[in-house]
């Protein structure tokens, strides 16, 4: 009996300690896996594009633009501050592996590796060794807006 009566010394505070640690865990683990409010944090679904290039963001009026490929041409997603697509505008240019693009406002050039395109007439701008189109223009308007 004494044997038992110095070991639960030991043996009873640490089983209590032990017992109170996996409470606090499994209070603190409930708490945390809690299921999110409601748009709280979400998927956007902005679209699928052919060729594996990332999407160009850019701020335009106020809102958030982005573009990217498609198998027709490009596709120019404007969404507001809650991100709900507001608008979709569609540019029909002819897509390869090499196109790059570059939109201004309404005004879209394109190049196919060899030739530089406006997309409103269709024609040939110029020949072109490389083509570098910004790649987001988000962060540009934003330090240029601290600059100032």
């Amino acid at each position: 009996m004494k044997k038992w009566r110095g070991k639960m010394v030991w043996l009873l505070p640490s089983l209590i300690i032990c017992i109170a640690v996996l409470l606090l865990f499994n209070h603190n683990y409930q708490k945390m896996t809690e299921p999110p409010d409601d748009n709280w944090s979400r998927a956007l679904d902005i679209g699928t594009t052919p060729i594996l290039r990332s999407p160009h963001a850019k701020m335009m009026k106020g809102n958030a633009t982005v573009s990217f490929l498609t198998p027709n041409g490009i596709q120019d997603n404007s969404y507001n501050e809650d991100f709900e697509k507001l608008e979709r505008k569609n540019h029909d240019i002819p897509v390869d592996k090499f196109t790059q693009f570059y939109i201004e406002e309404d005004r879209v050039v394109y190049t196919d590796y060899y030739h530089l395109y406006d997309e409103e007439s269709g024609k040939k701008i110029s020949e072109i060794q490389k083509f570098f189109p910004l790649k987001s223009e988000a962060s540009t308007e934003m330090r240029i807006s601290y600059s100032v």
